[in-house]
């Protein structure tokens, strides 16, 4: 293939290139080579055939590659836990099955857009900016990947959501469990004292021992297998302290529904929604902290006792390092001792 001219162009004292790239474009350029120089100055342009034909194709496969495709490989590849995998198929979903090379700023927004307008299934109320942005974090993770890739040259920029600050959860003191405990029979709810006791001791959601179902309970009140979760994790085996299982074994044999507690105005059998009296009890005790804190008191008494990182996750069913960070960095024991040293070295 003759890629040079035998044509000198101008005063110019080298030999040019005559070429046409795949698409047709034709290239006339200057090897820089003299023109008595054939050898040279094909070899030279041989050297910008090749460059600028490979540029070519590379135009047409640039950012081409379908979000569904590079999903699978990103998953692989990063060893994506499940809260990345869901929310990639949550923007996959939202975005459609669009070129990787086209996602733009204004897909970030109208997935920041979408987001705002969840509900949480704890709360029942929209969910925070900061969910939707650790949401949305995937998505960005891939197309920087996918610029290290070479699938596409950039990974657009969007701002975040403005963070609202988390509510601040101070675990129940033993003094104000004992208030809950005693504010449930002195209100005709005493029917809430074993199952607001089974929530500090397990650290479990609301909902998760809420339907807990006598069926669930196994080896007479030693453990219970979750049968589903809010991450989805599927008939966990979740073992009860000595004392927490001797409450399972007596709500068992005093339910008269298929629910280990039983509330007696509850049309399905279980706790009900557990609003009305709930507020009843903690007014009466002077507490006035939520269902949730009895997840963080459980939490925040097994730092206390030494679990790690990793502990925590496995025991309180976290499959992300992050959800449980909050709780590790707020060890109250810990930092009651440096602001100890502090004093002391004073």
């Amino acid at each position: 293939m003759k890629l040079t001219s035998d044509y000198k162009k101008g005063n110019s004292p080298n030999r040019y290139t005559d070429f046409k790239l795949p698409n047709g474009k034709r290239v006339q350029r200057s090897t820089g080579i003299p023109f008595n120089n054939k050898k040279a100055a094909e070899h030279e342009a041989r050297v910008l055939y090749v460059q600028l034909s490979t540029q070519v194709d590379r135009e047409k496969t640039l950012g081409s590659k379908l979000l569904s495709t590079v999903i699978p490989e990103y998953i692989t590849t990063q060893n994506s836990n499940d809260n990345d995998i869901r929310s990639l198929n949550w923007a996959l979903k939202n975005l459609g099955d669009i070129p990787i090379g086209k996602i733009k700023r204004e897909h970030f927004i109208k997935l920041q857009q979408i987001g705002m307008k969840s509900i949480s299934p704890e709360t029942g109320k929209t969910v925070l900016p900061q969910t939707v942005n650790r949401k949305i974090r995937p998505l960005r993770a891939l197309l920087n990947k996918s610029v290290k890739w070479e699938y596409i040259e950039f990974c657009p920029f969007y701002d975040e959501l403005d963070v609202v600050p988390a509510k601040v959860r101070i675990p129940y003191t033993p003094e104000e469990q004992m208030k809950i405990i005693q504010a449930c029979s002195a209100t005709n709810n005493a029917h809430y004292q074993d199952f607001f006791t089974v929530l500090i001791h397990t650290g479990k959601r609301f909902d998760s021992v809420r339907s807990m179902k006598k069926s669930d309970i196994y080896n007479d009140g030693e453990y219970w297998i979750l049968p589903t979760q809010k991450n989805n994790t599927h008939n966990e085996k979740v073992y009860f302290a000595d004392t927490t299982r001797k409450i399972i074994q007596r709500n068992i044999t005093k339910s008269l529904s298929e629910y280990v507690f039983y509330n007696p105005l509850s049309k399905r059998g279980d706790m009900g929604t557990c609003v009305k009296a709930w507020t009843t009890i903690r007014r009466y005790a002077g507490v006035h902290k939520d269902w949730h804190t009895c997840k963080t008191t459980a939490m925040t008494k097994a730092i206390d006792e030494g679990m790690t990182d990793q502990q925590l996750m496995a025991h309180f069913s976290h499959e992300d390092i992050r959800s449980v960070k909050h709780y590790s960095n707020s060890n109250a024991a810990t930092k009651k001792a440096w602001a100890n040293k502090v004093v002391s070295g004073i």
